[in-house]
């Protein structure tokens, strides 16, 4: 588990000093949470870090509970269904501008990539940008469902092996 955490080893820390850092992994992540958090009341700035890039750590224990009484909870877990509706509304929208389709995939596929760095890189979105690249981009005819899935889940763990132990991964592909 730890290994899938990247974590390599324990440190002490006696001294923490804040200094400015310049382009990092995460940096989209950051930028778009830090925006979130200083534009909205803390309430709600909680439930849109949560619905919109996963951020789950913010949300008052009262809002938790609240959520899962009320049978919502999935709707805060970055899956595909989130993938699916900026899939469709881009498809949509550029279908109005009669963009051609090769054109308007590669669109997609961008924004696509630009959501699954600002989310942090969960294994669930990486799934669907697979499985949309195996769709719409290289066709894969003759490949049936199954075939597809295995191949997307193998490329997943050639990416990351630790993917094996995420739960994510593991709900992912069930």
């Amino acid at each position: 588990y730890m290994m899938y955490q990247d974590v390599v080893g324990k440190l002490e820390v006696l001294y923490i000093e804040k200094v400015d850092h310049t382009f990092g992994i995460n940096i989209f992540h950051e930028k778009l949470s830090t925006y979130i958090r200083s534009n909205f009341k803390h309430k709600n700035a909680s439930i849109i870090e949560a619905l919109i890039i996963g951020e789950k750590h913010n949300l008052d224990s009262d809002i938790n509970k609240q959520i899962k009484l009320v049978g919502i909870s999935h709707l805060f877990v970055i899956s595909g269904l989130h993938i699916e509706l900026i899939n469709k509304a881009l498809d949509r929208f550029l279908s109005l501008l009669k963009v051609p389709n090769r054109i308007k995939h590669i669109i997609i596929l961008v924004i696509l990539l630009l959501y699954f760095m600002i989310t942090s890189f969960l294994v669930s979105i990486l799934r669907v940008i697979i499985s949309f690249i195996f769709n719409k981009i290289f066709k894969f005819k003759s490949l049936n469902t199954i075939d597809k899935l295995s191949l997307n889940a193998v490329i997943v763990l050639l990416i990351n092996p630790f993917n094996l132990f995420s739960y994510s991964f593991l709900l992912s592909y069930m």
